[in-house]
């Protein structure tokens, strides 16, 4: 059984923002919040995902507002996403770890917001 959920609020590209370095950090750090709360409440479902270093499929569908570059700005939006998963479900998003990341984005002006499907790498 994988573990889903939703986590509400408008991403943004922080490479093209041009934002004050205190605001985006604030900005990250409200992601990374807010994805560790929902992840958590999910996980009480999945048994599994407690091991942190067993080999993940995490899936990302971006529900924005407008589209990102898939070459650096999609990945630039989920960072705080990511970052918001290591401890709760994942160990390290590095390369070594063998986690699996894959991310997809969907215009959706009504309800913007990122929601996370991971299942086990084995199982998938």
């Amino acid at each position: 059984m994988p573990l889903e959920c939703f986590v509400p609020g408008q991403t943004l590209n922080p490479l093209n923002a041009r934002m004050h370095w205190a605001a985006e950090h604030r900005y990250l750090k409200g992601w990374k919040q807010r994805t560790a709360q929902h992840v958590l409440v999910a996980r009480q479902a999945c048994p599994w995902a407690a091991d942190l270093a067993r080999p993940k499929r995490v899936m990302l569908l971006v529900r924005t507002r407008s589209l990102y570059d898939k070459d650096s700005g999609l990945g630039a939006a989920c960072k705080g996403v990511v970052d918001g998963l290591k401890g709760v479900v994942i160990d390290d998003d590095g390369p070594t770890r063998g986690h699996c990341f894959e991310i997809t984005q969907a215009l959706d002006r009504r309800a913007p917001g990122v929601k996370i499907r991971i299942e086990p790498l084995e199982d998938a």
